[in-house]
Parts: C-alpha cells; structure tokens; sequence
C-alpha cells in the first residue's frame, strides 16, 4: 500500500515538473530550429559601422533570386551552421572567439565580406601563410565586367585590405595605390570579397552576379533570366492619344511590353475611360501584357476584408471592359509586411517598385518572407547607366517608364540603346499566371485564358467615341461644371487684359522718352 502511494505521488510529480517545464522546452526547440531557407547571413550586431541599409539589400538580392535567407546575429546561429549549405558571413571583424571556432568547424559553403574577417579565419585555421601582404587602404577604385561590353567602374570603400593567395578569381578588381585586388575569389575554402559596404549600385550588382554564381552547383553556366519593359502608372482618364503613340512605338521596336494600370473603381463607362481601354484590348492584341498597380493605402491598420474587396473592384472595373490584368505592381514596403505578404498570395505574378520610401525593413525579420509565397516575382532593374537596364541575368528584372513623362520618341531611343546591348527581354505571354479576387478567379496557362473557369478570347473592337454621353450629373455636379467653364473663360479674359496693359504700358514708356527726353545736342 505505502508503496503504491509513493509510485502516485512520485508520477504526479513527474507530471507537474513536466507540464511546468513544457513552454520552456518549446520555446527552446523554436528558438534552436532555425528558419527553412538556401542561405544564411551572420552579422555583427555588436558592430556599430554595421549597416542596416546593407542587410536589406542582401534580402534584396536572395529574394530576387528567389532563394531563402535567413539572417541575425552570429551568436544566435554559432550551434545551428550545420543546418545550412550556404553561409554568409558579413562585417564579422570583432567576432568573438567562441563564434570564429563555430564558423572555422562549419563544413559547408562560406562566403566572407571583409579582409580582417579573412585573416582571422585563415589564422583561426592554420593557414596564416596564405596571408601576403597587408595595404592598410580603405578605399579604392572598383572595377567590373558584366560582359565583354558591359564594364563598369566607381569608388568603394572595403576596409583593411589585405592581399591573399588565391585559388580562383571572379571578374572585377579593386585597385588601392597602384595594387589591384581581386573583387571576388577563393580564399582556401572559402569565398572572398574585400567589400564591406553595399552602398554604390556597381557593388550591389556585383555582389548579386557573384551570389549567383556561388549558389549555382554545376560546371555549366546557370539559366539568362530576362527583363521586363514596363509602362508604368497608366492612368484611368489619361489622354488615350499619348498612350496608342508609347504602344505604337512599342510595337514598331519589336520589344514585349507590360502596361501598369491603377485600379479602375468607378466611371467605368464614360467615354474617355472607354476609349482608354479599347487602348488596353489594342496593346493586349499586339503582345502587350496588364497587370493592376496596388492602390495607395492611407488606412494606418487596414482590414484584409475591405482590402480584399478594394483589390477585387479595381480588377473588375477591367475585367468588364475586357481587359484582362494578370498580375499585381507593388511597392517595396509590400514586401516586408505580413499584412500585404497575405494580400500578395492573391497573385502568382508579382511585379516590386521601389517608390524612395521607408519599406520597413527590420533586422528582427529573421528572413526575406516574400519567397514563401512563391511568386512569380520580378523585382526592379538595378541601373548602372544612363538607359536605367540591367546587364544582370541572374534574375527577373523590369525597366519602369513612368506612362505620363515618357514620349514615342525618348522609347524609341532606349529601345536602341537596349538592343545595342543585347539585354533579354521575354513576353510575358510565354509564362503562365493566375489571379484571384472574391468570387472570381482569372488565369492564363499553355495559351488559355479562363474568367471564371471560361475561356475567353482577347479581342480589340474600335468603337466610335460618344460626345453625346449623358453623365447624369446632379444639380451640384453641373454647378461645379458649368464654374469649372467660366473660370478658365475668365482666365482667358484675364490673361488677355494682361496682354493689352503690357503693351500699353510698353507704347506709354516709348511716348515719354521721345516726348521728355532730348539728346544732349538740343
């Protein structure tokens, strides 16, 4: 009996001890399981010259890539490296020597940014004398070929540079004092770059074509991806005129073309929003692709219902027009924040605009989400000259044309210039898409496109414009017209009075001259 009491009370304690400790050992198991992703960014936080700015352009990078990336504090991953393949470690100088002996054990692929990291691994790991001489330069002349023809150059700062023996070199070359570095190269087993700042655009490309080649794991080249020539921000009203001449233009240089329309709610049947979307159902016939640019959000917390509703309106006051948007335009901001992450999943191509603003980017992210929702994704071109293409392939890219400052004539000059350097552009037609909105789906896949489940054909009709539409104003809207009227009538008179008082005044000065003044002679 006594022995019986004491198994029970020694199994409820059992039971307690392990319901007490059951949040701490999961929130240990979450803490210890890092994120599913391709790469894996350590950082310094402790580095006070580390760059926020820096980080989310390496979100950039792997997103636009379409590659996961994990990233934080290197003594929140120095037990974890194993659980990655490929491992990036930037501005890691001052690392601790517990977190240099994890990354020195690390077996898999290293990327290292920084010489004084460099040094410290290669001492770490016994093969100092792959170390040859010290510069103590911080800054030079950055020199890289995308291509044969396609060269560029601009200042860098990469601090503490520091030669090594190489094993292999990339394409580019930092020259200090009359001593060129290899930008790129491997370093024993590791990958190397003595850049330590990714603020000049060459760099940012530069590093993006090298993560693309290390992250290839065969001999043979990898895949060209292509560019995207976007006519950006069409909007509703706009003179139809202008936009049939960008199209034309288009058409004539034989390059594929996307148009960005801003969402259609209201109005849908004027006139002029008619005869701008026979423009749309001309383009689309002519290998024109639309997508729909997200509205702007003013709402400080928006609901995912009523954004749900706005996204479907704007795409249906198309749809019942016949033209057919197959994907979505968003912001960069979009693409940090979970609400818009959720909104997103709505569309299997997506295109990103980066508009200057703050995109919320935070460290405490822990990684680029945007790759969960496995879009279609073509991110912006980073520019290097004046044409604002790209001369990368390692990813999707579109070119913006802003549709309200762009002539026929200034799309006929870049088309020349585009095509002089051979840059690869793809119809979007080729691929296949699909959108949903509240009870509606629209898909284009192996050359069909369904509306519902039905197949629909795209089809331009010219259709006569009407100047007798009845707009069925209310007594308050004809009010505001008929102001509207009188007052660029009474501009008009104005500006006319102006006119006769200057030139009176003109006669008047003229009069006083020959009439008061006499030359010194008389």
């Amino acid at each position: 009996m006594s022995c019986n009491m004491t198994c029970k009370a020694f199994c409820l304690t059992l039971a307690l001890l392990m319901v007490a400790l059951s949040p701490a050992l999961a929130l240990a198991e979450e803490k210890a399981a890092p994120p599913a992703a391709e790469m894996l960014l350590l950082y310094d936080q402790s580095n006070r010259s580390l760059e926020t700015e820096d980080i989310e352009r390496f979100c950039f990078m792997a997103s636009a890539m379409g590659k996961r990336l994990a990233f934080g504090d290197v003594r929140d991953f120095q037990d974890s490296l194993a659980l990655y393949d490929h491992v990036i470690c930037y501005r890691l100088e001052n690392v601790s020597e517990e977190s240099l002996r994890a990354i020195c054990d690390y077996q898999g692929e290293l990327f290292i940014f920084g010489s004084a990291m460099m040094k410290r691994y290669l001492n770490a790991t016994g093969r100092s004398e792959l170390v040859l001489a010290e510069s103590g330069f911080d800054r030079g002349v950055m020199e890289y070929a995308f291509s044969p023809s396609a060269a560029f150059e601009t200042i860098i700062d990469a601090e503490d540079m520091i030669l090594f023996r190489t094993e292999s070199e990339g394409r580019g070359a930092i020259t200090v004092n009359g001593q060129a570095y290899p930008f790129v190269s491997q370093v024993a087993d590791a990958r190397f770059t003595p850049v330590t700042s990714l603020s000049t655009e060459l760099a940012q490309a530069a590093v993006l074509q090298e993560l693309a080649d290390w992250l290839w794991p065969y001999t043979d080249p990898a895949p060209d991806y292509h560019q995207y020539l976007v006519l950006d921000s069409v909007y509703p009203y706009m003179d139809a005129g202008i936009l049939l001449d960008q199209i034309n233009a288009l058409i004539e240089e034989g390059l594929p073309f996307v148009l960005s329309v801003m969402p259609l709610y209201a109005n849908t049947s004027y006139p002029a929003m008619t005869q701008l979307c026979q423009v749309l159902q001309y383009a689309q016939q002519n290998g024109g692709f639309v997508v729909m640019r997200a509205p702007l959000i003013q709402a400080v917390a928006p609901d995912m219902d009523e954004m749900y509703a706005v996204l479907t309106e704007g795409l249906a006051g198309y749809l019942n027009q016949d033209v057919y948007p197959l994907g979505i335009e968003v912001p960069m901001q979009w693409t940090y924040d979970e609400f818009f992450l959720t909104l997103m999943q709505r569309y299997r191509t997506v295109f990103v605009y980066d508009d200057g603003t703050d995109s919320g980017f935070a460290l405490d992210a822990g990684r680029n989400r945007l790759c969960d929702n496995a879009h279609q994704l073509i991110m912006p071109v980073i520019g290097l000259d004046d044409t604002r293409a790209s001369y990368l392939t390692c990813y999707s890219s579109a070119v913006y044309l802003d549709a309200s400052q762009t002539s026929a004539e200034q799309i006929h000059q870049l088309a020349a210039l585009m095509k002089g350097e051979r840059v690869p552009f793809q119809n979007l037609w080729e691929l296949n898409h699909a959108v949903w909105g509240d009870d509606l789906s629209l898909s284009y896949e192996n050359g069909a496109l369904r509306l519902n489940g039905e197949t629909v054909a795209i089809t331009y009709e010219p259709k006569p414009y009407d100047e007798e539409y009845d707009y069925q104003r209310d007594i308050i809207q004809r009010v505001t017209v008929s102001i509207q009227s009188q007052n660029k009538v009474l501009l008009a008179i104005t500006a006319a009075v102006v006119v006769v008082f200057a030139m009176f005044m003109i006669y008047l000065r003229r009069f006083n001259k020959r009439s008061f003044f006499y030359p010194e002679k008389r």
